[in-house]
């Protein structure tokens, strides 16, 4: 009998071992499990990383180094958007990464031709104002008549009423 209550005891004792083994098991697979999607996160967190580390490159190389203070309007771009919109996007340089912020506005000018006749145009009656201390993307629609065929974009930054840059694209 007291061999009986021994087997009986060792049963139950190799039970209970049995089940924490199996939890154990059963947390180290959740563990491995979740250690290879923290190890995939981090993968594509670096590959985000370079990509971003790449574009910031190819941005600073647009930046002259000359030490010159000059805005500039390095691109700009029209994309129509409907038979009477257009949408236009610039963007905008300081030269020097010390350069001081510039403050001024935005003016967008249309030319090209209506019904055989020149037109143009410009964006609004009220441009848009500029504040930039390294670079800036500026972008906006513009509403213009049906059967306009525009054929030239200039962007203008001024200060007050001084022209600090000029950009004209042909479409």
């Amino acid at each position: 009998m007291a061999l009986r209550n021994e087997v009986v005891s060792l049963r139950s004792d190799l039970q209970r071992v049995q089940s924490v083994a199996d939890v154990s098991e059963s947390l180290l697979t959740t563990e491995k499990a979740a250690q290879e999607r923290l190890t995939q996160m981090i993968r594509q967190l670096e590959a985000d990383n370079r990509a971003l580390r790449s574009d910031l490159g190819f941005f600073e190389r647009l930046i002259p180094s000359n030490g010159s203070e000059v805005l500039s309007i390095r691109s700009l771009q029209v994309d129509r958007l409907s038979e009477g919109q257009l949408k236009w996007q610039a963007l905008l340089i300081q030269a020097s990464k010390t350069a001081p912020e510039f403050k001024g506005v935005i003016e967008i000018e249309l030319s090209g031709l209506l019904e055989g006749q020149p037109w143009s145009m410009g964006h609004s009656d009220t441009p848009q104002r500029v504040s930039i201390q390294r670079y800036l993307r500026m972008e906006g629609v513009v509403d213009v008549p049906p059967y306009v065929v525009v054929q030239t974009v200039t962007a203008r930054i001024l200060q007050g009423s001084a022209v600090k840059a000029v950009h004209t694209i042909k479409l």
